[in-house]
């Protein structure tokens, strides 16, 4: 009361303060939501923790009001969040080409890229075989790249295995010293390594004849 109407001599409506406080509020909010940036949120997430929003509102607002007017935020009411149209843009964007970095999904887009290709140029004006003509020119101009290709491709990474794997009695795959299905200890590998670099399962080194130390 002292230091919100304290040398008032009158009257001192909330109206007065309410202007104040919805810009110190407002100043507030940014780092309350660079708090919750922190958790790695979407946008339409943020509704979903009010809570956290409400906390980090406080300590933002804590020593200003709390100590100083002797209030606190109790609750915060958000609608639906949106961001704008370039930035939404920009993401799907972001999320488009993140998809075509797998060869198989890539393939998928252009299988369904020729499909509306041929659809185009069977309702061709000039002619189904001029439109058909256009479509293998503009085919041949992507260096050859095709939905075959892409799907071996596709293929290939998923048989690799990744570095340093090695398969369990159970059947998964895991890459560090324990399996992570059943907690098996990795096998321990029964070749041994020749001074020349070599690995060996023998008596005697397969590339120089050195005797297994």
């Amino acid at each position: 009361y002292t230091n919100v109407c304290g040398n008032v001599e009158r009257e001192y409506t909330r109206d007065e303060l309410d202007s104040q406080l919805k810009t110190e509020f407002i100043s507030a909010l940014q780092p309350a939501f660079g708090k919750l940036s922190e958790l790695e949120l979407r946008p339409n997430q943020i509704v979903t923790h009010n809570t956290d929003l409400e906390n980090a509102m406080n300590a933002a607002l804590s020593e200003k009001w709390g100590a100083l007017r002797g209030l606190k935020v109790v609750s915060i009411a958000l609608g639906s969040v949106t961001l704008p149209e370039d930035d939404a843009e920009l993401i799907k964007q972001a999320q488009r080409t993140a998809i075509m970095r797998d060869p198989t999904m890539g393939a998928a887009t252009l299988v369904g890229a020729q499909a509306d290709a041929m659809k185009a140029a069977a309702a061709n004006d000039s002619g189904a075989m001029t439109g058909f003509m256009g479509m293998g020119m503009a085919m041949n101009a992507g260096g050859g790249m095709n939905a075959q290709n892409l799907y071996a491709m596709g293929q290939q990474q998923a048989q690799a295995a990744p570095a340093g794997a090695w398969k369990c009695s159970c059947g998964a795959v895991a890459t560090g010293n324990f399996c992570p299905e059943c907690g098996a200890k990795k096998p321990v590998s029964e070749g041994w390594v020749c001074s020349c670099g070599a690995v060996n399962k023998g008596k005697f080194c397969t590339e120089c004849g050195a005797k297994k130390p």
